[in-house]
């Protein structure tokens, strides 16, 4: 797989060399072409002119907001009119108007450039081609040139079937050169995805803007992916070098592992990245020809820094630092190259991006070579991994194999030990369920009646308030007290009085048929009993059946019968505070009083008028 990255690589230096030489070749086919050294405002003013001269290498050089004038003279054709074609051949010009004079008329106008949008055009092409029929007498045709890069004016004049020749071999060495860029890139991102390497997806990103960075010098950016909008054709350029440095320099960052190895080296990458992001904001608000200076400046400074940092990381016998002094020193020179071309110091019939593209290419072709190096390191790491894994595998087996040739030496030993436990922890556990069960059932019943008590009432009472609350549900509640029971206790004895309140207490439960109905002893001869969801009639019903089963009820005491009575109170509400429970049991009670005093056994339902009685 590395070497497969690293062929695509080399093929796409190859080819960008290939157009390089291509564009070369197409210089020396550039016809002979005058230029004013000063500005002609109207095109009347361009014909009279007396002031034009031989257009010079150093011209075509010009980096400035500025206009210029062209003269383009053809002699008569000697063959039959045909259709030919004006080829310039430099995507990235801002404006131009084509003017064809004949006999001093003008007879043709077309604009072009890049700051209109790419359907105005008369031919699609990522070049500028303004078509003309030739004929047997003088053509003359004035070009008006504003641009706010470099004035690369390589102008060809073809017959429209050589054109079509030559835009096709154009565009398969375009398509290749891109098409291996975007193979590249999505074979990266690919990679990043499954080993989800942050130096991958640098490395796929820093791909993927060289690619659109390519796609955007050649013209088929805005030709394909914004054609009716040229202000983004003149936005894109100054971003794309800011990012593209700012993604080499996070790549450079992560592979070297600046952060473990060098603090200050680490901050120093990082702080260029912020600053090429920083310009890369700012490059919208300046003029493009201040943009493009400083992003070769910044490209330059970057580099140098790359370069130094990547020697200083070599020198500490980091693997991969010389590669990326070698990958960095190559976009330095790239750099320095176009520097000049673009400024005048150096002259070359290469188109000025040329070197910082060919510069990339190298980058890209090392960063490549480098990933691929560390992908190999890391699957090399990751098989001794696997191989100290099963080392370690087979010494657990041993030990495993060991441990049970001792197990199966004490199996019978520790088999009837294990046996002897188990039966008396089984014993145990079973005797604590017994003891707890019977605390308890101690701890929630009536030692006498075996009823509830008052700590199960509480609990049960704060429940079923709960739920009053919750579902806004009636809940009753009764207190049963006995009538006249000390007499029982002075006449029959204490005894007696005892079975009273056993026999009591199961007449009253066999009158709850719900679950959920809850009767407990309150204290002493009273009782309680809590009714959920049940509304004043439902109570004073089940009030009055145990009141008369009582009354009815007979409990035979050695040679006598004992007949009891009791009274009742009941209080109904739907609960809506945490208070008023504890006022529920009052209501019951003082109803239970209202009853006594009323001449017992009878069944009182509270009410508020008896607070005033």
């Amino acid at each position: 797989m590395k070497y497969i990255c690293f062929v695509s690589l080399a093929i796409l230096s190859l080819v960008i060399n290939a157009r390089v030489a291509f564009a070369h070749s197409e210089q020396e086919l550039s016809h002979i072409i005058e230029i004013n050294s000063s500005t002609i405002s109207t095109i009347q003013q361009a014909i009279t002119s007396q002031h034009w001269r031989l257009m010079t290498a150093k011209d075509r050089q010009i980096i400035d907001d500025k206009t210029v004038w062209l003269k383009l003279t053809l002699p008569v054709s000697t063959s039959a009119a045909d259709q030919q074609a004006i080829l310039i051949n430099n995507p990235l010009l801002d404006h131009i108007t084509v003017y064809q004079v004949q006999q001093g008329k003008v007879t043709q106008t077309v604009k072009l450039g890049d700051n209109i949008p790419f359907s105005a055009r008369p031919i699609a092409s990522t070049n500028f081609i303004v078509p003309f029929y030739r004929d047997d007498q003088i053509q003359t045709f004035y070009l008006q040139v504003s641009s706010s890069g470099n004035l690369n004016l390589p102008i060809h004049v073809v017959n429209l079937k050589q054109l079509s020749e030559r835009l096709e071999l154009q565009a398969l060495i375009d398509g290749l050169q891109l098409g291996g860029l975007i193979i590249i890139s999505i074979f990266t991102v690919l990679i990043a995805i499954l080993s989800r390497s942050k130096s991958y997806i640098y490395y796929s990103c820093y791909v993927f803007t060289i690619t659109l960075l390519a796609a955007s010098l050649n013209g088929y950016a805005f030709r394909f992916l914004w054609p009716q909008l040229p202000q983004v054709q003149q936005l894109i350029m100054p971003v794309l070098i800011p990012v593209i440095l700012a993604l080499a320099l996070m790549f450079t960052e992560q592979v070297l592992r600046l952060k473990n190895d060098s603090i200050k080296l680490s901050k120093t990458c990082k702080g260029l990245t912020f600053t090429m992001i920083l310009i890369g904001i700012m490059s919208q608000f300046i003029s493009y020809t201040h943009a493009l200076f400083t992003n070769m400046f910044m490209a330059i400074i970057v580099a140098i820094t790359m370069t130094f940092i990547a020697t200083v990381q070599g020198a500490k016998q980091h693997k991969m630092a010389k590669l990326f002094a070698i990958a960095w020193g190559c976009l330095l020179v790239g750099t320095c190259w176009s520097g000049a071309l673009y400024t005048g110091i150096a002259n070359s019939q290469m188109q000025p991006q040329m070197p910082i593209m060919i510069g990339l290419t190298f980058e890209i072709l090392i960063m490549g070579f480098i990933l691929a190096v560390r992908f190999n390191d890391e699957r090399q790491q990751k098989q001794q991994m696997q191989q100290d894994a099963l080392h370690q595998a087979e010494q657990i087996k041993i030990a495993k194999d060991e441990a049970l040739y001792l197990k199966n030496i004490s199996h019978d030993r520790l088999e009837r030990m294990v046996h002897e436990r188990t039966i008396k922890l089984e014993k145990t556990l079973k005797e604590l369920s017994i003891a707890n069960t019977k605390l308890v059932e101690l701890s929630t019943s009536d030692a006498l009646t075996g009823v509830n008590n008052r700590v199960s009432f509480d609990e049960t009472l704060l429940y079923q308030s709960k739920l009053s609350r919750r579902y806004q549900a009636s809940l009753a509640l009764l207190i049963l007290d006995i009538d006249e029971f000390k007499q029982v206790n002075d006449t029959h004895g204490h005894l007696a009085g005892d079975e009273v309140l056993i026999q009591l207490a199961r007449n009253i439960a066999k009158h709850l048929k719900r679950p959920s109905d809850h009767l407990s002893r309150f204290g002493g001869e009273e009782f309680v009993i809590i009714l959920p969801n049940t509304d004043t009639d439902g109570a004073l019903s089940v009030a009055e059946k145990i009141r008369q089963a009582i009354e009815h009820l007979s409990i035979p005491w050695q040679e006598h019968k004992l007949n009891i009575t009791v009274s009742i109170g009941v209080s109904v509400a739907i609960i809506q505070d945490t208070c008023q429970p504890h006022k529920l049991l009052d209501q019951a009670d003082k109803a239970l009083y209202r009853a006594k005093r009323l001449g017992r056994n009878q069944v009182c339902l509270y009410s508020p008028a008896i607070e005033t009685q």
